[in-house]
């Protein structure tokens, strides 16, 4: 038997667990922040596929308190933690203003983009929580990119913000008619609009950019969005996961 690795991502609405074996991603966790017996549950999982405790613990996340908690549940285990909390662990070169400030989740999403798509340039859509849009060129230099509120962000957002608009919890499971005939409908086309205008949008700047350019697609509304650019795109539900594992390789 060979000992798994335990990558953890603490999103922010939810935590991802990959665990690692037999060289590829053989199982992916989705626990609740503040989850009690979060190592208790992973390492039951990692016993059941490769028969050993983890070897060692791979940590990101954009949550500080929550992956804080983590990091001293994971070192009072007896883990060994590599914790991707600073921009330079990650492997790769930034062309920003502020490269401490830049969310490690879209430096690990652009490193498994640039890998997979073997040193292409890439363009890489995040659709969770928020919309994250980001840019690597072909010399695998992350240039930035654009934020945005997510799909349920944007949904809660008009619930709060107004007096009568209902606010729309389903996900992006079919495309709502223009000029929609009722209000539910009316929010979910103009949602729809939106994310798939602001993609289109920094797609044709990417081609700009670069003729050669990639486009991925991953996150929990990735799948519905790359539907839209079908032929040229491909989704992957774990780039962040994919980057951690290589950061940490």
């Amino acid at each position: 038997m060979t000992a798994p690795d335990m990558a953890v991502d603490v999103g922010n609405s939810r935590i991802k667990v990959a665990i690692r074996h037999g060289g590829g991603i053989a199982k992916v966790l989705t626990l609740s922040h503040g989850c009690e017996n979060f190592h208790d549950v992973c390492v039951a999982e990692a016993m059941a596929i490769a028969g050993e405790v983890p070897y060692r613990w791979i940590l990101a996340g954009v949550v500080p308190a929550e992956t804080e908690r983590l990091n001293a549940c994971l070192i009072r285990s007896g883990g060994s933690v590599c914790w991707l909390n600073h921009h330079s662990k990650i492997g790769m070169r930034l062309s920003v203003v502020e490269p401490s400030r830049v969310g490690v989740d879209r430096l690990l999403s652009a490193k498994a983009a640039y890998h997979l798509a073997l040193g292409k340039p890439c363009m890489i859509v995040d659709a969770g929580t928020a919309l994250t849009i980001n840019w690597v060129d072909g010399a695998g230099i992350f240039q930035g990119g654009s934020i945005q509120p997510g799909w349920h962000l944007m949904a809660k957002s008009l619930g709060d913000g107004t007096a009568e608009l209902p606010e729309v919890g389903s996900e992006q499971s079919s495309d709502s008619p223009w000029p929609a005939k009722n209000t539910n409908d009316a929010i979910q086309t103009g949602l729809q609009g939106a994310i798939l205008g602001s993609v289109g949008r920094f797609w044709k700047r990417a081609i700009e950019l670069d003729q050669d350019a990639n486009l991925w697609f991953t996150g929990g509304g990735g799948e519905w969005i790359s539907g839209h650019f079908s032929g040229i795109s491909r989704f992957h539900p774990n780039l962040v996961l994919e980057g951690m594992f290589l950061a940490a390789s």
